[in-house]
């Protein structure tokens, strides 16, 4: 009941902003000390303010799905209008404490699949077998580590669905493109390898990983969206963003 609580004012908070285009959201749903780890953005309300002000009224935003773990909350997106790319495959992220947001992180990337093949944020929205969220964030954490961090492809077919249905521009379709991708390891000078597992957010049918990595030997935070039937995964959504060194925060870009 807590998460769903926690889920409803996020949902409240960014509807209200982003479709409503109401700024005296900052009033009612965000609190200081407010952490940002976008790396363009300050701390602080005023600076998110700020920014929306601008960049708001001339978005278009369509939510995919909304995952919340805990006091996590977060939103898979599409955005549109925004004048420097103006095409954006989004993960909004919120932390939300005693009723009110007080820290956010996000990953952006182009919509790289608009040539009829499986589009980033397409497919199934509705959270399904909440009862099996602790099940599956077990089977997520334990093949992000034995498949994904340890090289070891050979064992995805016991994770993985043969059919699985793929979102990720990165990848190929079914279960061995998947596995071509995962065969990158750290220090390769091209592809993708996974370093460090630095979250796992779950509920129900849905999990979100968050972790490290380089793309073609640049650090990168990796966001990872699985939809699970029957203890496999069915279905992969993914986001990366290269890590800068320095934020107008300070913090990490990536949630821990």
């Amino acid at each position: 009941m807590y998460r769903l609580i926690n889920k409803e004012l996020a949902i409240k908070a960014h509807i209200d902003l982003l479709y409503r285009k109401d700024f005296t959201v900052f009033g009612r749903y965000w609190s200081e000390p407010y952490l940002q780890h976008n790396p363009l953005l300050e701390s602080g309300i005023a600076a998110v303010r700020a920014s929306k002000e601008k960049f708001v009224p001339i978005y278009i935003i369509k939510i995919m799905r909304v995952i919340v773990d805990d006091n996590i909350v977060a939103f898979h997106q599409h955005v549109t209008g925004y004048p420097l790319v103006p095409d954006i495959i989004d993960l909004d992220i919120y932390k939300v404490v005693d009723g009110k947001i007080v820290e956010h992180w996000d990953v952006m990337q182009l919509d790289m699949r608009s040539d009829g093949s499986q589009a980033m944020l397409d497919r199934p929205t509705e959270i399904a077998d909440r009862e099996k969220t602790e099940v599956n964030r077990r089977i997520i954490t334990d093949f992000m580590n034995k498949v994904v961090l340890s090289g070891k492809s050979d064992t995805l077919a016991d994770f993985v669905h043969e059919n699985v249905i793929q979102h990720d521009p990165r990848m190929g379709d079914g279960i061995h493109g998947m596995k071509a991708f995962y065969s990158h390891r750290p220090g390769a000078k091209h592809g993708t390898a996974y370093t460090k597992l630095n979250r796992v957010l779950t509920e129900g049918n849905f999990a979100i990983t968050v972790s490290e990595g380089t793309t073609d030997n640049k650090p990168y935070v990796l966001y990872d969206i699985w939809r699970l039937e029957n203890e496999k995964i069915f279905e992969h959504w993914g986001l990366t963003q290269e890590i800068l060194e320095v934020t107008k925060s300070d913090l990490p870009m990536i949630l821990e």
